[in-house]
C-alpha cells in the first residue's frame, strides 16, 4: 500500500488483520501484536480517508492492555496510541492530554533500550520530539532545553554516514533555532 496507495490494498491488509486478532483469543500471545497490526492500517485508512479515529484509538489501547509496562513492546505500544491521540486532537484543546501520554511512552522507552542498544538513539530522538512538541504546547522552557540535550545525545550516537543522522541533525537546529528565538542566545543560533 505504501508504494503505490491502491486502497484495494490497504482495504485486503485489513481484512487479514481482523482475521488474524479473530483467531488470536484474549489469552492468546500474539493477541497484541495482531491488534497493533489491525490498529496501524485502520489509523493510515482513516488518516487517508478522513474518517474518525475511535476505532484504531480503542484497538491500540486494547494492545497497551496486554501489554505492561514491562513488556519489551510496551513502549511502541504506548506511541502508537499517542501518535493516533495526536492525530486525533491535532489543534484542539485536548491536545495536553496526548502530548502527556505521547512523552510519558517516549520516555519509557530509552529506558528499555540502553545505551548500546541499536535503537537508543532512535528512542533519545523521539523523546526530544514529543518534548519539542509539548514546549509548543505549553511553553516550558525546561521541556526545550531537555529535548535539545536528548538531541545532542542521540546525534552523538550516530556516527556520519548513519541513515537518520541528517534527520538528527535537522531535529537539533530547529530545536537550537527556537530556543534563539525564546531567548536570544546567540550560542544557540550559532549552534544551528
Amino acid at each position: 500500500y505504501y508504494k503505490d496507495h491502491q486502497e484495494s490494498r490497504l482495504d485486503s491488509a485489513i481484512r487479514a488483520f481482523k482475521r488474524v486478532v479473530d483467531r488470536c483469543p484474549s489469552h492468546h500471545p500474539g493477541r497484541s501484536a495482531a491488534l497493533s497490526n489491525l490498529a496501524m492500517s485502520k489509523f493510515v485508512q482513516a488518516e487517508e480517508s478522513h474518517l474518525d479515529l475511535d476505532e484504531p484509538i480503542h484497538l491500540y489501547r486494547e494492545a497497551l492492555d496486554l501489554r505492561p509496562p514491562d513488556h519489551p513492546d510496551h513502549p511502541s505500544a504506548l506511541i502508537n496510541l499517542s501518535i493516533a491521540l495526536l492525530s486525533r486532537f491535532r489543534g484542539r484543546a485536548f491536545v495536553t492530554k496526548a502530548l502527556s501520554l505521547h512523552s510519558q511512552g517516549q520516555r519509557t522507552a530509552p529506558q528499555l533500550t540502553p545505551e548500546g542498544h541499536p535503537r537508543h538513539s532512535g528512542s533519545l530522538n523521539n523523546l526530544a520530539n514529543a518534548l519539542s512538541t509539548r514546549f509548543e504546547q505549553r511553553g516550558d522552557g525546561k521541556d526545550l532545553d531537555e529535548a535539545i540535550q536528548h538531541h545532542r545525545t542521540a546525534l552523538q550516537l550516530m556516527p556520519e554516514g548513519h541513515p537518520d543522522r541528517s534527520a538528527s541533525l535537522n531535529n537539533l537546529a530547529a530545536a537550537l533555532s527556537t530556543r534563539f528565538h525564546q531567548r536570544g542566545h546567540a550560542k544557540d543560533l550559532d549552534d544551528a
